[in-house]
């Protein structure tokens, strides 16, 4: 499976389980408001409502960490609007790359980061609204900053963004960050950290002291963020869903995008907001924005948003059908084939030790297996690790009891696995019947009665 998709669903299972709470954060769980820190912050909304013409070009640096894996992503960018709906945003290089584009009568929409898109352009009609053109979600610098890309040029120019949105605000930084401290600030900088409503993490925002632009944003997201967020959640009591903080273990992800230059109210050339399809390149027609903002096409929605276009192109659904025959190799290197499990149900699990949901569901099927192997259950868990030392690692800290191989997906065969079952992402569980035939064929994990309900299917009707 390659890198994008494998980046896709970790931060569709971050999302899934942050999202899965809903919740108004307390008042009383902010620090104090600052007064001075709110007049800055009103003249930087006061700065973005008077713009006609703007442009900014930055970097947006991403960095995560979790037990067996640490990542970091680069992404270069450039914005510009005139005024009333011309457009131009591109980013990248890499698996987050992007463009857009409006030339006043079209909206064009290219994302390489989700498989179902490559190689196709989205096309809207102009929106004549700046807030459809401009919206947020369209340019989300990185899925885990959350509240972030509201306070990017676009939530700011739309208006998406202003002070009724801010529940508190502070002059500096958050007190012992050290990360935070280690940032360069921009020059001529004044740094504040504000709290959005409906978030309990906190945004860094450097402001300009002349301009009141927004020169640089910076989030901190750890294992112990999510805690405080899921404390709030419930209103500062009641119990974390099961197996969500499991997700996060040791797991750290930072973000920040810097504004490298700015240009406010100066004169825009109109070749700049002028598209030309890349060669080869397939249109496909939407009816709107909205539509490639709720859910990109070919791409899987944000949660929250209403269902979005169908699945990418080269999504499979093995359901109803048997299992495409492969051959892995356990832990000492021997092969195995599938096939060899033919006449007893089982657990086909294509999983990854730096995947969280994956590390969310690994215990939920060992514990399924404990319950279910004396009546013929069987479990197979293929981990698509690059390297077999982190599989063997990982094993060696989690005691799991059901059948444990590892497919390369640099090799030949998991090229072939990852083309004939068209994984666009893991968690893949397919809960395969003694006729072997696929009854169920889930991606992503969303808890425990998900797995419940599938082995029900499979004749596993009580609870474990």
């Amino acid at each position: 499976m390659n890198k994008p998709r494998r980046l896709c669903m970790v931060l569709a299972g971050i999302f899934a389980a942050v999202a899965a709470v809903s919740y108004a954060a307390p008042r009383s769980a902010r620090p104090a408001d600052s007064p001075a820190a709110r007049k800055l912050l009103a003249a930087t909304f006061a700065t973005y409502r008077h713009v006609h013409s703007y442009r900014e070009d930055g970097v947006t640096v991403y960095e995560q960490r979790m037990p067996g894996l640490q990542m970091r992503m680069d992404s270069h960018y450039t914005f510009a609007y005139r005024a009333p709906n011309l457009l131009y945003y591109e980013r990248g290089p890499g698996m987050a790359s992007s463009k857009m584009v409006c030339d006043g009568k079209s909206f064009y929409f290219i994302a390489s980061m989700f498989a179902g898109t490559m190689g196709q352009v989205a096309k809207a009609p102009a929106p004549t609204d700046v807030a459809k053109l401009l919206n947020p979600k369209l340019f989300a610098q990185a899925p885990v900053m959350a509240g972030a890309p509201a306070f990017g040029a676009s939530g700011l120019l739309s208006g998406e963004m202003s002070m009724s949105n801010v529940d508190s605000v502070q002059l500096g930084l958050p007190h012992g960050n050290r990360w935070l401290a280690s940032l360069t600030r921009p020059p001529g900088s004044r740094v504040i950290t504000i709290y959005v409503k409906g978030n309990p993490l906190p945004l860094v925002i450097w402001i300009d002291s002349t301009t009141h632009a927004v020169r640089q944003v910076a989030s901190d997201f750890s294992q112990s963020g999510l805690r405080e967020y899921m404390r709030q959640a419930q209103g500062g009591a009641g119990e974390t869903p099961p197996g969500v903080l499991d997700m996060f273990k040791g797991m750290t992800m930072r973000t920040v995008v810097t504004v490298r230059k700015v240009a406010i109210n100066k004169p825009l050339p109109d070749a700049l907001f002028t598209f030309t399809p890349p060669k080869g390149a397939k249109i496909v027609e939407v009816k709107s924005v909205d539509e490639i903002a709720g859910g990109q096409p070919g791409a899987p929605s944000a949660p929250g948003d209403e269902a979005g276009p169908e699945a990418p192109s080269d999504q499979i659904t093995l359901a109803g059908n048997p299992p495409i025959d492969f051959t892995a190799v356990d832990l000492d290197g021997k092969p195995v084939a599938i096939s060899s499990f033919k006449g007893k149900p089982v657990v086909l699990d294509f999983c990854a030790t730096w995947c969280p949901p994956c590390r969310a569901e690994l215990p939920v099927l060992d514990e399924a297996f404990g319950k279910f192997s004396g009546q013929g259950l069987q479990v197979v868990a293929v981990f698509v690790d690059e390297d077999v030392a982190a599989v063997k690692k990982f094993l060696a800290d989690n005691k799991y009891h059901f059948t444990v191989l590892w497919l390369d997906p640099a090799s030949d065969e998991g090229k072939r696995v990852d083309k004939e079952y068209g994984i666009t992402g893991i968690p893949r569980t397919l809960y395969v019947a003694g006729d072997w035939t696929v009854r169920s064929d889930n991606t992503g994990f969303s808890g425990k009665d998900e797995t419940v309900k599938a082995l029900a299917g499979l004749g596993f009707k009580s609870d474990f």
